[in-house]
């Protein structure tokens, strides 16, 4: 994985710490500062084995914060420190040095592929998990928004049920109550207007759901 195409999902790049969310140029920096104090000591000290392992240092530093291209890039370097070191600091060894440098090669670059694909894991691993929460919020809003719907729903329906269910309980009793033709054209419209009002409630509902599948768009 390079630095130019992290995995990263929602405005979020996964991190795992190892210096992430440093910038580029300081990482290259401090490997290209490490890899020449190798190469330098490696001059001044003729030990090769000991030293050219701590090229493996500024190649995983590069790997895990900049990707795969880089890390192979540090890993050249590296190796060419140590086999210029070793070339100029004894001229004796003939090809050695270069199949050693070979050998080195060889090892960091599996090295950046292991590095490379584990950074790649974790950080699918790291942006699953982040869709997962974005996805838990969101349901617990739409559960608070659902408890809030129906709470307000349940309230304003009680109005125009009361409403109809006392008009339906007072045309009941006409006879006894002697009501007038006023009165009951009274009732008649209020139990009308209640279910109008009713009617809407239960089409604000079902827009609702349009809006959430998508089916309707607001303005």
């Amino acid at each position: 994985m390079n630095a130019a195409d992290p995995v990263s999902r929602r405005g979020t790049t996964p991190t795992h710490g190892f210096f992430d969310g440093r910038p580029p140029a300081l990482i290259c920096a401090l490997g290209v500062v490490f890899i020449l104090a190798v190469g330098l000591l490696e001059y001044v000290t003729d030990a090769r084995l000991t030293l050219a392992l701590f090229s493996l240092m500024p190649v995983v530093l590069v790997t895990w914060n900049l990707g795969s291209k880089a890390g192979a890039t540090f890993a050249l370097l590296a190796t060419a420190a140590v086999v210029a070191a070793d070339t100029l600091g004894r001229r004796d060894l003939g090809p050695e040095p270069y199949w050693n440098g070979i050998a080195q090669l060889l090892v960091l670059m599996f090295v950046v592929w292991i590095l490379a694909a584990l950074r790649r894991v974790l950080d699918l691993q790291a942006s699953r998990l982040s869709d997962e929460r974005h996805a838990a919020d969101e349901l617990r809003h739409l559960n608070a928004v659902k408890d809030t719907l129906l709470h307000a729903v349940s309230h304003d329906l009680k109005g125009p049920l009361a409403a109809v269910l006392g008009a339906m309980q007072t045309l009941r009793r006409e006879a006894q109550l002697g009501l007038t033709a006023e009165e009951l054209e009274s009732l008649y419209a209020m139990i009308e207007q209640s279910g109008q009002k009713m009617d809407r409630l239960v089409d604000d509902l079902l827009n609702m759901g349009r809006l959430e599948r998508g089916q309707l768009h607001p303005h």
